[in-house]
């Protein structure tokens, strides 16, 4: 059982760090081949500047971002661990929802720490005003990512999962 555990967590996480590597490397990959097929010069160092600048004065909402996810991986990896090894689950359905549910983690968790950050400066109407700013702007986006993100790689998480679990 603690072993299926551990199992569906560092799968989780290897799955996460492949997800953002992949993500950081498609700028990368467009950039270099839009220079290869026209005469225009394209710097992908000032795209990843301007993806990156607001992190500058956002560092404590970043970091409560890392902490709750490396929580949710902890949690969500280990259940499904357990769910497919141990109980014998369909990998793909909960590989799936193990990865939404890290994006409604990561969602939520987004909206109450802006909501929060707007309390101490706006009081009880920053709450409502950030809640409802990222239920109508973000709500949407993160269902559709997170799907997007589940069925592109579940299967493979899933897959891995379950191949480890048997060995």
């Amino acid at each position: 059982m603690i072993e299926s555990r551990k199992i569906g967590r560092t799968t989780l996480l290897k799955y996460c760090f492949f997800s953002v590597a992949l993500i950081l490397a498609i700028p990368i990959l467009i950039g270099l081949s839009y220079q290869v097929f026209t005469d225009e010069p394209i710097s992908v160092s000032t795209f990843f500047q301007n993806m990156f600048k607001d992190i500058v004065g956002n560092e404590i909402f970043l970091l409560i971002q890392i902490v709750v996810l490396l929580f949710g991986i902890w949690s969500f990896g280990g259940l499904s661990g357990r769910l497919i090894i141990d109980k014998g689950k369909s990998k793909f359905k909960v590989s799936v929802l193990t990865i939404f549910m890290l994006w409604v983690l990561l969602f939520v968790s987004s909206a109450l720490t802006v909501a929060i950050e707007n309390t101490i400066t706006w009081g009880i109407k920053g709450f409502g005003s950030a809640v409802t700013g990222w239920l109508i702007y973000g709500l949407f986006l993160f269902l559709i990512l997170g799907m997007v993100h589940g069925l592109t790689f579940g299967y493979f998480m899933g897959r891995e999962i379950k191949r480890k679990g048997n060995i």
